[in-house]
């Protein structure tokens, strides 16, 4: 697709459902008692390729208009679930279905996926008891459900998919979790199992989960800060303003607005509301980038998806900017860093990353623009064509694979 530059990008958009937040809601409700009402869901590839789950695991699920029904049944048998390019969807599936004795599984997604190293979710995994068999930790994953053992597992790593894997075979299996995080990341999958009524507790950066079972309720999804991230940029990167509507607000998620504000954004927030997960918020933002930036590791977790925009954004500085500690994108969609650094090249840009896989960023004040192959991520698709918008000469870049998580992308930002 090409993409022509804009002068100022002026938008009132509301925001994108949560992918996050749908996936979950959606595996919890395959477990839990009774109906759960899922209002406001992200139709999206990946969230279908959660849903499509689900229903071959036996649950009912019916849909009306903008609201999901899911009720549970017995998970017994035998299963090949197709996760397709939904990480989220085979990890949380992973610990759910460790835990049900009797269970066999079979999970693998496309070709994306089943390159992905899923060695993070598999060990603590087993260190519960489960069977979890693969090649290299590689999808497809096979996995035969048993009784787990209690969990307190100290992450080496912060990842919130691999803490949800955990706290899905505690609940499936009826054994208590402690899980404590390096850094603190998205608490959806807490937030949603108290409000189902999990017992499940917070301390500082430790997450107890007690021996409870979850009853269905009606689940309201708010709107994806992550996706809101690109419409943001676009704006403060060609001196406009954009405000974005309805969106599910947590610190742990929203480190990208803090660098925006040290690359001098103005951003003012208004909470709105409340739903199953916490706040909602209308964010608006303007200005023009005037500094460049270093984004410190323990940083990262808040702003992970958000990396090869913030790259992106760091061209329109004059100066160097760092993002440290970002070995975790090595293992996304594609190896972020790399594919990364390549569309900055392809933009006219100059990046390069280091031996402890930090990523630097040389900003020259603007970018020429001209033709990003996206390896089919659709984190990268969205920042190329973020960058192209506010670049000099415009270009091209694949759009197709966007459909993952923000199927109206284009529609709303070109």
């Amino acid at each position: 697709m090409h993409i022509s530059p804009v002068d100022k990008f002026d938008k009132n958009l509301s925001a994108p459902p949560d992918k996050s937040e749908t996936v979950r809601a959606y595996i919890a409700g395959a477990v839990a008692e009774g109906a759960t009402v899922v209002e406001n869901p992200l139709i999206a590839e990946d969230t279908e390729s959660a849903l499509h789950c689900i229903r071959a695991l036996g649950a009912d699920v019916g849909r009306v208009n903008d609201t999901v029904v899911i009720r549970s049944r017995p998970i017994r048998g035998e299963f090949s679930l197709n996760a397709g390019n939904s990480a989220t969807t085979l990890r949380l599936l992973t610990g759910l279905l460790s835990g049900i004795e009797g269970v066999k599984a079979t999970i693998a997604g496309d070709k994306s996926l089943c390159q992905r190293d899923m060695s993070a979710t598999i060990e603590p995994l087993r260190l519960m008891g489960a069977s979890i068999e693969a090649d290299n930790n590689r999808p497809p994953l096979y996995i035969t459900g048993r009784k787990l053992q209690n969990s307190d597992y100290k992450m080496p790593s912060a990842s919130a998919q691999v803490k949800s894997a955990i706290l899905f075979a505690a609940l499936t299996s009826g054994v208590k979790a402690r899980i404590t995080e390096p850094i603190a990341t998205r608490r959806h999958t807490e937030r949603l199992m108290k409000a189902m009524g999990g017992e499940i507790s917070c301390i500082g950066n430790t997450i107890i989960f007690e021996p409870s079972v979850l009853t269905g309720r009606k689940i309201t999804i708010g709107g994806d800060l992550s996706s809101a991230a690109y419409p943001m940029a676009a704006a403060f990167l060609t001196g406009g303003r954009v405000t974005v509507k309805g969106l599910g607000y947590s610190e742990e998620r929203s480190g990208f607005l803090r660098v925006f504000s040290r690359m001098g954004a103005e951003i003012t927030r208004k909470t709105t509301g409340t739903d199953t997960f916490g706040e909602i918020e209308d964010v608006s933002i303007c200005g023009k980038v005037d500094r460049s930036f270093i984004v410190e590791a323990d940083e990262v977790p808040s702003l992970i998806d958000e990396i090869p925009l913030l790259s992106v954004a760091a061209c329109f500085a004059k100066g160097r900017s760092i993002i440290k500690g970002a070995s975790a994108l090595k293992n996304k969609e594609t190896n972020r860093i790399a594919t990364t650094l390549q569309m900055i090249k392809s933009l006219g840009g100059c990046a390069y990353a280091d031996s402890e896989d930090s990523i630097i960023i040389e900003g020259a004040g603007s970018l020429m623009g001209g033709k990003v192959c996206s390896f089919g991520d659709h984190r990268i698709a969205m920042s190329a064509v973020v960058g192209l918008l506010a670049s000099e000469r415009g270009g091209e870049t694949d759009t197709d694979c966007i459909s993952v998580s923000y199927p109206k992308f284009t529609e709303e930002l070109l």
